[in-house]
């Protein structure tokens, strides 16, 4: 936070010398622990964590939605990463500590690196999600979890954040070789956040992090890494054979479809008509003036879409949905077997623990 010890202690309510002890090494209190974590910006929990949390520049990591993106990184973001690593770091600990197995990626693709398509259908191989369960998915909210459930079966931690903007950033990732984490804004729509959870699955299975956006012109400053990570998203979410078999059926042949037939399309893959019109145009199906004119038309819909889904949802659910259920469901098991105390639970959920039986109903929710 870059703040001097005088001030970290005016802001704590103690002495400059009280706060130089316990930087020496004295214990606080549990109260004076939760007033220094609330001045630091940290989660309690770091503080519990036998050593700092490793730093991590995020300005290499996040989606943010064209034109309006911020040349600078803000508060809510720098807190978002650093909040996203502290939880993966006390994650891994709580669950050593009580000997609970967490899945783990073991995949480099940097291999298929050539071929988005090859790369999208090694990808859902990887995520055993099928085109038949694909289909059956009615409500956007369904979709997305079940894209969450995948990557959480596999190994990647998931988390969401309602703190940043989403003119900001759509999501980023975090490459770790154990519990690599993606991070999508709970303030973009359901389906934006699928195609956001995705392409940064993409920069996952590369053991990439550069600079992420939406930016898919092709121009030539657009990073080719970027346009890669988003063909795959794509082509997971809409592979171009079942596409193909879709559009045959419908039998279209339209190079300008109306807008009802890019909704039905939408609806059937689970996915943003953005995405649809996208594959239309990386099939050869429709112009790139199209597209464009259809993207620019869509950017604005995302708000829209998202306080349509929206509503008020109680603080479990939020957290649960915050943390998803592979972190949330490792801390309940940890507190079941008595490695950690109810307290410990409660800090690291951030819930009261009279909230337990409903979070424990969440969790329970589509487990293995």
């Amino acid at each position: 936070m870059n703040l001097t010890i005088e001030a970290a202690a005016q802001k704590i309510g103690v002495s400059s010398n009280k706060l130089l002890e316990w930087e020496a090494g004295s214990a606080p209190t549990i109260p004076q622990l939760r007033k220094v974590a609330e001045v630091y910006k940290r989660p309690l929990a770091v503080f519990f964590l036998a050593e700092p949390p490793k730093k991590f520049d995020a300005l290499r990591d996040h989606r943010r939605i064209p034109a309006s993106a911020k040349p600078t990184q803000s508060p809510e973001l720098s807190l978002a990463v650093r909040l996203a690593r502290s939880q993966r770091e006390v994650l891994l600990e709580v669950a050593e500590d009580s000997k609970i197995e967490l899945p783990e990626i073991d995949a480099d693709f940097r291999g298929l690196r050539n071929s988005a398509e090859a790369f999208a259908e090694a990808a859902r191989k990887l995520l055993n999600v099928s085109l038949d369960a694909q289909y059956s998915w009615r409500q956007t909210y369904e979709a997305l979890n079940n894209w969450v459930r995948a990557l959480e079966n596999v190994g990647v931690l998931v988390f969401q954040t309602g703190d940043i903007e989403l003119s900001e950033a759509r999501g980023f990732a975090i490459y770790e070789k154990q519990l690599p984490v993606v991070v999508a804004n709970a303030k973009d729509s359901p389906r934006g956040r699928v195609f956001t959870l995705l392409h940064e699955l993409a920069h996952i299975l590369l053991r990439q992090s550069p600079l992420c956006d939406l930016h898919e012109d092709r121009s030539p400053s657009t990073d080719d890494v970027e346009v890669f990570c988003n063909e795959v998203a794509g082509n997971i979410l809409v592979p171009a054979s079942a596409l193909e078999r879709e559009l045959n059926t419908l039998g279209f042949s339209s190079a300008r479809p109306a807008e009802s037939e890019i909704e039905n399309l939408s609806r059937r893959f689970s996915v943003s008509r953005e995405v649809i019109v996208r594959r239309l145009l990386t099939t050869g199906r429709v112009s790139l003036n199209f597209y464009q004119s259809k993207r620019d038309h869509y950017m604005g819909a995302h708000r829209q879409e998202s306080k349509r889904e929206g509503g008020f949802a109680p603080p479990y659910t939020l957290r649960v949905r915050d943390l998803g259920k592979l972190y949330v469901r490792t801390m309940v098991s940890a507190y079941h077997q008595e490695a950690i105390t109810s307290a410990d639970l409660s800090n690291y959920l951030g819930l009261k623990i009279k909230h337990l039986p409903k979070v424990e109903q969440l969790v329970s929710k589509g487990a293995d």
